[in-house]
């Protein structure tokens, strides 16, 4: 059969290359951007929220009016979809803020002509799931092989990490901040990240949704170190947000501020995508929380200090 795939989801893009699947995509969204050679492709989707700022909280916002009117928050270009002729569309059903999901598209497709492709759906909430849903691709488009052959030695990766990371002690506690205003911690597989890197997260449980807390929330338990990873920011937009936080009367009083332990992540590239690249993510996180015994060069593209700026 040859596959004519459309992936409306950053990882999943990044799974068909791994897969060597790059020459049956015919088409992306407008986030699909890595590797390089995805840029290439026609876009698809685009986006309702245009926030002027840029900022978190007016981002949030429009976000939230969107879903108050019952608006979908991106729009599927369906004259161009159709004329790709997919036989696949990637997507998923995790998040509505995240990317396209399954109910919009069957909105876009309700009057298709001809075969309809078929949607694949992808709804990662644990470290495990990702790899699962790479599998899952491997036998859909008959590269099972190549998919357990990627997934085993991701893991081999990994658990380099974890073997390392476990002997550490003692274990510093570790905020991870999803979205600046409102304030949110990373949850799904992110406290698992956390934890094989040699830390121990606090106010997330692992395959749970974000969790909105307070400052006075983050004051109380007054973690070691703060990472910020907000969803779709790269470092310097993550920059720019932490400084509501920083602005805070409590943010000078936390311990990691005190002790130069905060740092910013580009979430976008990293953390908020379940895909192939949720390793260098662990290997990030493992720079930050144990400098002294891991080193993977992430370091300038990845992560940075924060309150060290």
């Amino acid at each position: 059969m040859t596959y004519r795939i459309v992936s409306l989801l950053p990882a999943a893009t990044e799974i068909l290359y791994a897969l060597g699947l790059r020459d049956a995509i015919v088409g992306r969204s407008h986030e699909c951007d890595y590797p390089p050679g995805a840029l290439d492709y026609p876009v698809c989707t685009r986006t309702r929220v245009f926030s002027e700022t840029g900022d978190s909280a007016s981002i949030h916002r429009d976000i939230v009016h969107l879903i108050e009117q019952a608006l979908a928050i991106y729009e599927v270009d369906t004259e161009r979809l159709k004329a790709l002729r997919p036989t696949h569309i990637l997507t998923q059903d995790m998040c509505s803020v995240c990317a396209v999901s399954p109910q919009d598209l069957t909105k876009a497709l309700g009057d298709w002509l001809g075969e309809a492709p078929v949607l694949i759906s992808l709804s990662p909430n644990t470290l495990e799931d990702i790899f699962c849903d790479i599998l899952r691709m491997g036998e859909v488009f008959q590269k099972p092989f190549e998919a357990e052959d990627y997934v085993g030695a991701c893991w081999k990766r990994i658990h380099r990490v974890l073997a390392r990371g476990q002997d550490i002690s003692p274990k510093p506690s570790v905020v991870c901040i999803e979205w600046t205003d409102p304030l949110l911690v990373a949850g799904h597989w992110v406290p698992e990240l956390v934890q094989g890197s040699g830390g121990r997260a606090l106010l997330a449980t692992p395959g749970q949704r974000a969790m909105p807390i307070t400052m006075h929330h983050l004051a109380e338990v007054n973690p070691d170190i703060i990472v910020a990873m907000p969803c779709g920011f790269h470092l310097e937009q993550t920059h720019h947000a932490m400084q509501t936080l920083r602005a805070h009367p409590l943010w000078p009083t936390l311990n990691a501020v005190r002790n130069q332990q905060v740092y910013i992540t580009n979430g976008n590239q990293f953390f908020n995508r379940p895909g192939p690249r949720i390793v260098e993510s662990l290997e990030i996180l493992a720079e930050i929380l144990h400098p002294q015994v891991f080193s993977f060069g992430h370091r300038g593209t990845g992560w940075r200090s924060f309150t060290k700026d």
